[in-house]
């Protein structure tokens, strides 16, 4: 029985839930039309009730073939269909009794059907077809009585509407079997989809999890490394009589510091991706502070708070320059000051766009008519790293040095 109905109906995925209610349908009332003109002819009915009825039933046959076979299917196959539904019903009615028939119930039984495979913005126009149609012809047969051809006998009234309303059952049950059969198959295959994504999310995440382990593993292990290097160059500034080549050899570690302080900032997190800035550059300048033999309290860094995060791209560049502007504050900035002050001021303004402030009431940078110390190697880098995160550089000189850093907001 199932095989016949989807034969009827038609298969999922290739057809919609709607679809297959369509074409049971429309396959449906042909049968009905067939079989209920067959029946007022046998009862003995007026023939105008009868070859109508034929017609129809090879209209609806032809929808149910381009529906069913040719897939054509959408609003105004809906509509005009109704409207079909309507101008044929709408022609049996007088000849078939009038309110006294059973054109009512059967127009009232297709409208509850259609609307139920009818697209919301389509379901009003069908409900005023379709329910006006029975307004104007109850209007009419008041108007008009004499239009009404009635039942030759009690005996054919009862016939008739036995019949119809055997054969509207029947219609009804089956297409009610067909609804309910491709809607159970629908929400099984939801279902199984459901389970399968279920089960892709959770694969997922056991691989989410181990690419998190391998990249924490990597961040720890390029921290270990770059230590490593540090230690290494630490050696051999210790081994070096020349100030000069210590000092550079000692910028140089700080500045492998700082990279190695962004990768365990990363491991450490649970966000492998993004660092931490508030909690990074903390770190970084109370290490920086600890190099130099200074109490790390002259130092505030602000971030605005916690959730103030970057990826690795912005950080690093972000952790050299603070890097070096905070190291050349304790190298030149505070020989004449006897309250040192250091501010760090990053300021996240979204998406990749931030404002770095550096601000100390020392002296470092030089005064005029001295050798121009922003052309450092320290200041270059700076400079540089600048451009690589499309920033500007602007430098104001008042009650200490104020560096500010920042991207311009599209």
């Amino acid at each position: 029985m199932k095989k016949w109905l989807w034969m009827v109906a038609g298969k999922k995925p290739e057809f919609a839930l709607e679809h297959q209610v369509f074409n049971s349908t429309s396959f449906f009332i042909t049968l009905f039309a067939f079989l209920a003109s067959t029946a007022n002819w046998v009862i003995g009915l007026h023939e105008l009730t009868i070859w109508p009825g034929y017609l129809g039933g090879v209209i609806s046959l032809y929808i149910f073939f381009i529906s069913r076979f040719r897939k054509i299917f959408n609003s105004v196959v809906i509509f005009i269909y109704a409207l079909l539904v309507m101008v044929f019903m709408g022609w049996i009615y007088f000849f078939n009794d009038g309110s006294h028939g059973t054109i009512n119930y059967l127009v009232l039984m297709f409208m509850t059907i259609l609307l139920m495979i009818t697209p919301r913005k389509l379901q009003v126009g069908v409900f005023i077809l379709m329910y006006g149609s029975i307004l104007v012809l109850l209007v009419l047969e008041y108007l008009h009585p004499e239009w009404r051809v009635g039942y030759n006998s009690e005996k054919e009234r009862l016939a008739d509407h036995m019949v119809t309303i055997f054969l509207a059952a029947l219609f009804i049950t089956i297409n009610t079997i067909v609804f309910r059969a491709s809607y159970t198959e629908e929400r099984q295959l939801v279902t199984r989809q459901n389970e399968e994504l279920i089960t892709l999310n959770q694969q997922i995440d056991v691989q989410k999890a181990a690419l998190e382990t391998l990249l924490k593993e990597l961040h720890h292990r390029v921290k270990n490394n770059l230590q490593v290097i540090s230690s290494l160059l630490a050696l051999q500034s210790n081994r070096m009589e020349d100030a000069l080549a210590r000092e550079s050899l000692q910028s140089s570690r700080t500045r492998i510091e700082a990279m190695a302080l962004i990768h365990k900032s990363l491991y450490q997190n649970e966000d492998v991706s993004a660092v931490e800035m508030n909690q990074y550059l903390d770190s970084l300048t109370r290490s920086l502070a600890t190099s130099f033999g200074v109490d790390g309290k002259v130092i505030s860094v602000d971030t605005g708070g916690r959730d103030c995060m970057m990826d690795i791209d912005q950080a690093i560049p972000i952790g050299l320059i603070v890097n070096e502007l905070v190291g050349n504050c304790f190298k030149h900035a505070f020989r004449n000051t006897s309250s040192p002050e250091i501010h760090v001021t990053l300021n996240k303004k979204g998406g990749e766009d931030f404002e770095l402030i550096v601000a100390d009431n020392g002296e470092w940078l030089p005064e005029e008519g001295h050798k121009d110390k922003s052309t450092s190697f320290g200041m270059k880098l700076v400079k540089t790293l600048a451009i690589q995160l499309d920033a500007t550089v602007e430098v104001l000189r008042e009650n200490g040095t104020v560096l500010t850093i920042k991207t311009e907001l599209a």
